[in-house]
């Protein structure tokens, strides 16, 4: 099974940070250098010991839908 792709929409961020406090291994909080904070995905991050119910949990939890869970072939037809 293919790996989804996770993707953050720094425009619609909100910087509130639930993503960052449930998933601090994937998440992390920056500043955007407008004197606000956004999410980012930590280069880091080890999506490969997520599971189905965990992408599931991030395509949900961000209040301004600024995240993104797509299948790795729609993410390569964009």
């Amino acid at each position: 099974m293919p790996t989804p792709t996770i993707r953050v929409i720094p425009s619609k961020c909100l910087g509130c940070g639930t993503c960052v406090a449930t998933f601090p291994e994937i998440f992390e909080l920056y500043d955007d250098g407008s004197g606000g904070m956004v999410v980012r995905i930590k280069s880091d991050a080890d999506l490969s010991k997520l599971t189905p119910e965990d992408y599931e949990r991030i395509k949900t939890i961000c209040p301004s839908m600024a995240i993104e869970v797509v299948d790795e072939e729609e993410a390569d037809a964009q």
